[in-house]
């Protein structure tokens, strides 16, 4: 199914069964192959796989929809699907392909060991979860993203690991459109995006000056990458004298801090980092 509407309507199909529990095979389906490993984005797509052939013996032996055949080709994905490890319980054996697949499936049961296992191997998810969030960015143009919760996993992880690797792909993801961005991070995530920017800042602190200054961004994430910079000189992590001259240089730019949002962000900012070296140009900077 390459064309991406076919593709989104025979979902909706799929979607529609599971609500519906109709025909029941269907939901048993979506359950065993989560089950065997599969993120549920990716069971309902081998799903919609059945109802294309299904539907095309429909049209082509002009005939009514047969559910015993459908249930077959549904058995039949199952099988076809089962992991080489399908039975193994212990997380150690499985591969961290086969760990973030549980992880991406449905959130009950928390899938603790899992994600546990996957810290313990820090070094061989690393690039797992950068592969998955790049494949995300790239089908970012999709209407609706059904893997947010494994995005929130995977840039908690990435973050809690201090990979900095992630660090140019996350600024990457903060200069979609607005509606993409909330489609792919959930409110605990941007919440708290600028202290994982700093968990994953890569040394480059020009990218997240030009985040900043971006007109085309929206301000409230303009002002998160304000707050990035904040943390990493609370951290030590770049030196507190040029963070108080960026600043300082904001303040005294008209332009910088015509919008509202923005401009209270900086001040907070400014009031955090070095509240008596900047006082006088806060002071200048609300009178305006």
């Amino acid at each position: 199914m390459s064309d991406f509407r076919l593709k989104k309507t025979i979902l909706e199909v799929v979607d529609n069964q599971i609500h519906m529990d109709d025909p029941k095979c269907v939901r048993v389906a979506l359950q065993q192959l989560i089950a065997n490993g599969h993120s549920r984005a990716r069971a309902k797509e081998m799903i919609a796989a059945a109802v294309t052939d299904e539907i095309f013996h429909i049209l082509n032996d002009n005939r009514p929809f047969d559910e015993q055949r459908y249930e077959t080709l549904l058995e039949q994905t199952v099988q076809s699907s089962k992991e080489p490890a399908e039975g193994v319980k212990n997380e150690e054996a499985k591969t961290i392909e086969q760990l973030f697949a549980k992880v991406k499936a449905d959130p009950e049961p928390f899938p603790r060991e899992a994600l546990q296992e996957m810290v313990r191997r820090q070094e061989e998810a690393v690039p797992v979860l950068l592969d998955f969030l790049e494949q995300c960015y790239e089908d970012a143009s999709e209407d609706y993203c059904e893997e947010y919760l494994a995005v929130a996993y995977a840039t908690m992880l990435l973050a809690q690991f201090r990979a900095r690797e992630a660090y140019p792909l996350l600024l990457d993801f903060l200069r979609l459109p607005l509606s993409s961005i909330y489609e792919y991070f959930d409110e605990p995530i941007l919440e708290n995006i600028g202290r994982i920017l700093a968990s994953v800042f890569a040394g480059n602190l020009e990218v997240l000056v030009e985040l900043a200054e971006d007109t085309e961004v929206d301000s409230w994430l303009r002002s998160e990458a304000i707050d990035t910079l904040v943390i990493l000189s609370e951290r030590g992590e770049v030196p507190r004298a040029n963070m108080i001259d960026q600043m300082r240089s904001w303040l005294r730019d008209p332009t910088f801090t015509e919008d509202l949002v923005q401009m209270l962000s900086l001040v907070r900012a400014c009031r955090a980092l070095a509240p008596a070296e900047l006082s006088d140009d806060i002071e200048r900077c609300l009178a305006r």
